[in-house]
């Protein structure tokens, strides 16, 4: 009898797996048919389930839908997540941390770096509706995919660091506006924003020490 059971329960648990990754597969067929409601729901649920959290395709798909959703026209879909590009970024970020070799990583590393124009774009909407926080937040996301390419993205930094400021969190304005300084982002422009900073925090020596050190790498600009 109990070996019946057991038979029984190890045939329940494959069921319940199985019926796990059909949610994968049919999120996938549901965004080729541009049906992204049907599509959220699946894959939330499979992104949800033990079974499949830990699949790196689970991700992928995740991040495939809600990138979909970032860029629907369509009412009935754009209101179906509040930060649809963040949760592709999320996503695909989070499909790194499984086994990728049972994916296409060329497709995943394609579709994390087609992220970076929309997120870029809602940090400067977030910026210009005085989201500072918020901006900040999406600049560092531009930023986080084009360092996992080995690549320096230094409109974002330099954004963030703006909307730190912005934000007065004036030592994350600090390392972002060093950031640039370092890399050589925006001349003397740089030493002129952190003694800014520097002066907010009520710190008058080092604005006074850094635009010494402005001046004597460009000794010609009057600002």
């Amino acid at each position: 009898m109990k070996k019946i059971f057991y038979i029984v329960a190890a045939s329940l648990i494959a069921f319940s797996a199985d019926a796990q990754k059909s949610k994968v597969v049919s999120a996938h067929n549901y965004l080729r048919y541009g049906e992204l409601d049907k599509a959220k729901e699946s894959i939330d649920l499979a992104a949800e389930n033990e079974t499949t959290s830990g699949m790196a395709k689970t991700w992928l798909y995740r991040g495939n839908v809600y990138f979909q959703i970032s860029q629907s026209k369509e009412e009935k879909y754009k209101t179906l997540a509040e930060n649809p590009i963040r949760e592709a970024y999320n996503s695909y970020m989070k499909a790194y941390e499984f086994d990728t070799k049972k994916i296409d990583i060329n497709e995943l590393n394609q579709a994390l770096a087609g992220c970076v124009p929309p997120l870029f774009a809602k940090g400067i909407e977030k910026f210009n509706g005085q989201d500072y926080e918020g901006a900040v937040e999406l600049f560092e996301n531009c930023i986080a995919i084009n360092t996992k390419f080995n690549a320096t993205d230094s409109l974002s930094i330099y954004n963030a660091a703006l909307a730190s400021e912005r934000a007065e969190n004036y030592d994350k304005a600090l390392e972002f506006y060093s950031k640039c300084r370092e890399i050589g982002y925006g001349g003397a422009k740089i030493f002129a924003n952190i003694s800014d900073v520097y002066k907010k925090q009520g710190k008058d020596q080092e604005a006074m020490n850094i635009i010494k050190e402005g001046r004597k790498q460009y000794p010609n600009n009057q600002d």
